[in-house]
């Protein structure tokens, strides 16, 4: 479930720094295109073969990025690329 929600984060960050990226910088911006990236993935999941393809690598990219920034937290380093 991590994975998908970090994934799920991603696209939404994604998708409103495309539409405006001034918004990034609001909580409730972002939770709300979070949800509707968790809608869209549902919705992609249902799309025979390829959806859970798709969806499968997203939960891996998602797995990863959470943990890699764990790892940094936990070891006190800076990801590169990461701010935070």
């Amino acid at each position: 479930m991590l994975g998908y929600l970090v994934g799920a984060l991603f696209v939404g960050d994604f998708a409103l720094g495309r539409i405006d990226a001034a918004k990034l910088g609001s909580t409730w911006w972002r939770a709300l295109f979070m949800v509707l990236a968790i809608v869209v993935i549902a919705l992609v999941d249902g799309v025979p073969v390829l959806g859970p393809i798709a969806t499968g690598m997203l939960f891996l990219a998602g797995l990863g990025a959470f943990t890699r920034r764990a790892w940094a937290g936990f070891r006190n380093d800076a990801v590169p690329g990461v701010s935070g």
